[in-house]
């Protein structure tokens, strides 16, 4: 008995009914109760076109189609309050998780910056202190404290001359801090990292080409150190930016200029100085700089450097 509401619709549907009255037909359905389908007197088994009639009939019984909108747009308006209701509440959720992480990339950002200024404080504070012990062990504090405008100058063990401006002079490692990071032991076994022995006073330009392995410094009797350029390319490039002063191949051959007796560590400069050699020799340089066995000391230390080398040519 009766007729259901979804064969309301597959009789509309079959009776070609136009899409805006079966969304009309389909939410005034909706507004009635199974029972009332159940007790009317329409039955699924009737031609479309009847079904359709009776439904009209019922909507006009109802109201013009006007109070069928309006009764169409509160349930809709409801639902879709409700569903903004559901969308704010997880909007606002999504808000609040989204603040406290803020928070806490906020917190990380400070921290991270704290444990960056720090280090970096703490590594300002390293390379100041290693340049004021090197200037001690090389006499050249001692030598400012005798005359007040040195004062204001930086000493450059390899022209043997002050420099007014302090910024074109850097004191640096002879062997690189990176090598001390791959190989610590290696290295430590000649000199430790910022020991004195293993600093030099040096204009920037020649620093960064000693660096570079574009020159060397060779040991000599007596304790002395010449320069050996090995990278022709740039013998007429000045030292300085400034174009002043020497080129680099001026002072090929020249010897290093101390204020006082200390020296660099021997082990340190031929280390190096076998690095820059098979650096710039296309690999043709074998093994380590031929100097006698006591400047390299004992413990094995010269075959320790060539399979050092070795190993980093192959890397």
């Amino acid at each position: 008995m009766g007729i259901t509401k979804e064969e309301v619709v597959h009789a509309c549907v079959l009776a070609k009914v136009k899409d805006e009255e079966l969304g009309a037909i389909i939410c005034f359905l909706d507004s009635l109760t199974e029972d009332y389908l159940q007790q009317s007197r329409i039955k699924a088994d009737l031609r479309p076109g009847v079904i359709v009639g009776w439904v009209r009939k019922a909507m006009q019984g109802v109201g013009d189609i006007k109070v069928v909108e309006e009764v169409v747009n509160k349930v809709v308006g409801e639902k879709i309050e409700g569903v903004k209701k559901v969308v704010g509440e997880e909007m606002q959720g999504m808000k609040k998780s989204l603040n406290n992480a803020m928070v806490r990339i906020n917190k990380l950002e400070e921290a991270a910056t704290s444990t960056a200024s720090s280090s970096s404080t703490q590594a300002s504070h390293e390379n100041r202190d290693f340049k004021n012990r090197a200037a001690s062990y090389y006499g050249i504090s001692q030598a400012q404290g005798q005359d007040a405008e040195k004062n204001a100058q930086r000493y450059c063990h390899a022209t043997g001359k002050w420099w007014s401006k302090p910024e074109d002079v850097a004191c640096g490692h002879i062997l690189q801090k990176g090598w001390f990071r791959k190989d610590p032991k290696l290295m430590a076994e000649a000199v430790p990292r910022d020991d004195s022995r293993n600093a030099l006073f040096l204009l920037k330009g020649f620093e960064i080409a000693l660096d570079r392995g574009q020159l060397y410094l060779l040991w000599c009797k007596g304790d002395k150190y010449k320069i050996k350029l090995l990278d022709m390319a740039i013998a007429d490039q000045h030292v300085t930016k400034a174009k002043e002063g020497p080129t680099f191949g001026s002072l090929e051959g020249k010897e290093l200029q101390f204020l006082n007796g200390n020296r660099p560590d021997k082990r340190a400069v031929n280390c190096h100085a076998s690095w820059a050699m098979k650096r710039n020799s296309g690999g043709n340089q074998q093994g380590t700089i031929e100097l006698p066995e006591e400047v390299w000391s004992p413990n094995g230390w010269r075959k320790k450097v060539k399979d050092w080398l070795e190993a980093e040519s192959s890397a």
